[in-house]
């Protein structure tokens, strides 16, 4: 899995916890951006970054939790 754009991300637990999709991401390059706006708890990643899919949790009734790893 890539992408061809910048991709952002929150450092934060959950971004919007009434998304049925979310995505955990563990990564090393991501950049925190958070020293230009502590209020966005942000981490930027760069274009055509490759992600793996690692798990997917579909255990719960309305999320689902889609695990990624930078490759």
């Amino acid at each position: 899995m890539s992408h061809n754009e910048f991709l952002s991300t929150t450092v934060g637990d959950t971004y919007n916890p009434e998304a049925r999709v979310q995505m955990k991401i563990i990564s090393e390059t991501g950049k925190d951006i958070r020293k230009y706006n502590e209020l966005e708890q942000e981490i930027l990643f760069k274009r055509n970054i490759e992600f793996k899919v690692t798990k997917i949790d579909t255990t719960d009734d309305y999320y689902v939790k889609i695990y990624l790893k930078e490759v």
